[in-house]
């Protein structure tokens, strides 16, 4: 029963992304991927991906040159 109602809201919500393509609204994306639909998964990833790198890479190279300095203070 869990199963057809989520492909019940998968259709409907599918539905709803086809009026709002071909730039669909991050908001029905994230909607659409936790239904596992893989496309819209990809979309966010192409979307923010990079985004997501950098804050990354600006939090660990923070880090490691706060290690760094203490270990260089003795």
């Amino acid at each position: 029963m869990a199963q057809v109602n989520s492909q019940r809201q998968q259709d409907e919500l599918l539905a709803s992304v086809e009026l709002v393509a071909p730039a669909a609204a991050d908001e029905v994306l994230v909607a659409a991927a936790k239904l596992r639909d893989h496309h819209a998964f990809v979309e966010l990833w192409t979307r923010h991906s990079r985004t997501a790198f950098n804050v990354a890479y600006r939090i660990t190279r923070t880090e490691t040159m706060h290690r760094t300095q203490s270990k260089m203070r003795g």
